[in-house]
């Protein structure tokens, strides 16, 4: 019998995770938060079966590992460009729900981290800083870790789960999360035809339900 990291979705758990989300660039299929909140109640079981097909198939569709670069000129020097990934709204759905599979396999991120925290900031942690200080003097360190997570080795990520207890369905998912990441580029309204990182470098057309 599988535990609670291995069931399906709810209807409930998906409506949490789509809940007050602000709508963002669209990723390749087109679909904003606001589309996926009112699609009415036969989209939002479409919606359920598609992530929860995906969790017990442990794969994931290719356009949810699609993301789109668009290139924003920096504001102190416009002849360069700080690239930003879009990925499908319907794919971050699905990790936020992975993500609570996680918390019931692993319990809640430690508290002194700030990251990954709803509602928690840089800011929490400063005032968190200074509350110790109690107005006396201290050192801090800063340590910038460039391309950390581009640079993360999958196969590390997925050793130290194993390491940690997770299984099964969860695990699957991991890995075939990591697997054949493509990427294209949006340019002035026009989009890449071809995407690095998938092995034929194939044209890939948006997903629908």
């Amino acid at each position: 019998m599988p535990g609670p990291a291995d069931c399906s979705t709810t209807s409930g758990e998906l409506g949490k995770a789509l809940h007050c989300r602000a709508d963002t660039v669209p990723g390749l299929d087109g679909l904003t938060y606001s589309i996926l909140s009112h699609v009415g109640d036969c989209g939002s079981e479409r919606l359920l079966d598609l992530l929860n097909l995906s969790w017990f198939e442990g794969q994931l569709p290719r356009s949810w590992k699609t993301a789109v670069i668009h290139l924003i000129p920096k504001p102190h020097d416009p002849t360069a460009m700080h690239p930003i990934s879009i990925l499908s709204c319907v794919a971050k759905t699905a990790e936020r729900d992975v993500r609570a599979h996680f918390t019931w396999r692993l319990g809640p991120l430690d508290p002194r981290i700030y990251a990954y925290h709803p509602g928690r900031s840089a800011t929490n942690c400063l005032a968190s800083f200074l509350g110790v200080l109690r107005g006396g003097q201290g050192m801090a360190v800063f340590l910038d870790l460039e391309k950390a997570f581009n640079l993360a080795n999958p196969l590390a990520i997925q050793a130290a789960l194993a390491a940690l207890g997770v299984r099964g369905r969860l695990l699957s998912w991991v890995r075939d999360f990591f697997l054949n990441c493509t990427v294209g580029i949006r340019f002035q309204g026009t989009i890449s035809s071809s995407w690095q990182g998938h092995p034929t470098g194939e044209h890939i057309e948006p997903f629908t339900f």
